[in-house]
């Protein structure tokens, strides 16, 4: 049924998809177990990006329209004046500019602290494998996801890369996150990995045997409520934020980008944009701990089934009202406000 709403929704936006039998879904991927499943959704448009790729294209974009790029140059402090930003402060010195754009990553709410902006989000530990070459996989094989099972798939040099979201994350109790932590990973954990694994190798049995090269661990950062941040920070005119991509910043990235340059250049958002706007998140969200832990419920929901009106547990109750104890005698169920 989720499905089919979804592909309702889909088309409502102009996006070719179709709902599929399970036999039609194997012949699309061959190396994927049907036998228990009710059907699928195809979308022949959907692919893949190499983010390097994507990313040094997008900066010759900027370059061939006047932008200028200063790489491997640390912002050390944000300048503020009459409530406005003014300029950053950096290791070769300072910068005037009239607007700052915290597009920092898993940095952005050390970055924002600089600048007394509360930005909510925290890294948790993300896991893929990568296997050698496998009879069936080849470059024109579509990605594959498997909500059920947590898990997705794509192709690379003829093996498989499979990683997913499990439904307890596990997260990187680092902070701060040192400035020169770039292209690095983290170590293996099989255990936090095998629920994926298992879910996996029943998807797609070919696993069972297939050589695995590497399972890879990076962090990367998630938001307490699943959705991404942009907007202009409450706490000083000017600085705007668009971070916190919970996975999902190359499939954002064009959309997001445009929405934050009108925001920019119109003063107000361009439409209504309240679900990812940051003012959404009170500053009690700054809670480390809070942070720490609803960031091990909001990527397990990543290919959840959500509910309508469903009510996240993790870090509550952080502030309640004066009758909650009152309330709770009386056996009332309690729902999260802003």
């Amino acid at each position: 049924q989720v499905f089919k709403k979804q592909a309702a929704l889909a088309r409502s936006f102009g996006v070719e998809v179709q709902l599929i039998p399970p036999r039609e879904a194997g012949d699309l991927f061959p190396v994927m177990r049907t036998d228990d499943l009710s059907g699928a959704i195809w979308i022949p448009g959907d692919g893949k990006a190499n983010p390097t790729d994507l990313t040094m294209s997008l900066a010759k974009g900027a370059r061939n329209r006047g932008a200028r790029l200063c790489e491997d140059i640390e912002v050390t402090g944000v300048l503020a004046e009459r409530g406005r930003v003014a300029g950053v402060r950096t290791t070769q010195g300072e910068v005037r500019c009239e607007i700052v754009v915290n597009c920092a990553g898993q940095w952005a709410r050390q970055f924002g602290l600089l600048a007394g902006v509360n930005v909510p989000l925290y890294s948790a530990e993300h896991f893929y494998i990568v296997t050698d070459r496998i009879d069936g996989v080849h470059p024109k094989l579509p990605v594959m996801r498997d909500p059920d099972g947590f898990i997705y798939y794509k192709e690379e040099v003829g093996g498989l890369v499979m990683g997913g979201f499990e439904p307890k994350a596990k997260p990187w109790r680092v902070d701060p996150i040192p400035s020169t932590f770039q292209f690095q990973l983290l170590g293996e954990d099989w255990d936090q990995f095998e629920i994926l694994m298992t879910n996996a190798i029943h998807r797609t049995p070919c696993l069972e045997t297939a050589k695995i090269k590497m399972l890879l661990n990076g962090p990367e950062s998630f938001t307490p409520d699943g959705n991404f941040i942009l907007g202009e920070a409450p706490e000083l005119r000017r600085f705007f934020v668009a971070a916190g991509f919970n996975s999902a910043g190359i499939a954002n990235s064009g959309g997001a980008g445009q929405l934050i340059a009108e925001w920019i250049v119109g003063g107000e958002p361009p439409g209504d944009l309240w679900d990812v706007d940051m003012r959404r998140f009170g500053p009690f969200m700054a809670n480390r701990r809070l942070l720490a832990a609803r960031t091990g419920e909001t990527l397990g929901l990543h290919y959840a089934m959500r509910w309508p009106r469903q009510e996240l547990e993790t870090g509550r109750p952080l502030r309640t009202s004066p009758l909650y104890d009152l309330l709770a005698a009386k056996g009332a169920v309690f729902g999260s406000k802003f």
